[in-house]
């Protein structure tokens, strides 16, 4: 099974030496359960790199309900966009469980940016690829029923996320978060894993999904550059 490793990290393609000029102008931010790193309507004066714990990457309804837009995990990049852009931040980002980042400051990212072209081609890239999956997202809540949905997200999470064995690889991510990720009630999440449970292509055990081969979907997902 395929895998990449900058859907959300543009510093997994930069050679070594510059991913050290990165760390060492970066410094370490930690963060409790439950702890926003930024919310929206904050100015971006700085992007995280996730190094251990989950961040839940959400907004909220008017009334309350949470939507979850994205699960990050060690090795993920957070809050480019707002140095990219110049706006506000546009979403919450929280801590899920103990939460320990590296912080790289404005300044900081734009004068390696100036200076190591490396750096902006590695942004492009990775921004094309999340661009390909917010297509396929959209397309998937428009005319897709939630199995063929649920089939996606969790190829999207396979392929930011590889395990330790190609065949089989640990999902981590429950039943109540795939349900708030694809706006759907966690009975209906149930039942649609429990059929793909069914048809052997993975296993709900704790911790998570433990995948050992998935459907590759005709969506955009396969046409990301691996």
């Amino acid at each position: 099974m395929p895998t990449t490793t900058d859907l959300h990290n543009w510093t997994a393609s930069l050679p070594a030496e510059l991913i050290q000029r990165v760390q060492e102008r970066s410094h370490p931010r930690r963060y409790r359960d439950g702890q926003a790193l930024y919310l929206p309507g904050e100015t971006g004066t700085g992007l995280f790199q996730l190094l251990q714990g989950c961040v839940r990457i959400c907004n909220y309804t008017s009334d309350g309900r949470e939507f979850v837009l994205s699960l990050l995990h060690p090795g993920d990049w957070l809050g480019d966009l707002s140095l990219l852009d110049g706006l506000p931040r546009g979403n919450h980002a929280i801590a899920q469980g103990q939460v320990s980042t590296r912080w790289l400051a404005k300044a900081d990212f734009d004068l390696l940016c100036q200076h190591h072209a490396e750096i902006p081609r590695a942004l492009n890239r990775m921004l094309a690829h999340r661009l390909r999956l917010a297509f396929s997202a959209l397309e998937g809540a428009s005319v897709l029923p939630l199995k063929q949905r649920l089939v996606r997200y969790i190829e999207y999470l396979a392929l930011t996320e590889p395990g330790e064995q190609a065949d089989r690889r640990l999902i981590r991510v429950n039943q109540e978060q795939l349900g708030l990720l694809l706006g759907a009630a966690r009975p209906s999440v149930t039942k649609a894993l429990k059929q793909l449970e069914r048809e052997g292509w993975l296993q709900v055990c704790y911790g998570g999904v433990l995948l050992h081969e998935m459907p590759l979907s005709d969506g955009p997902l396969g046409a990301l550059e691996l």
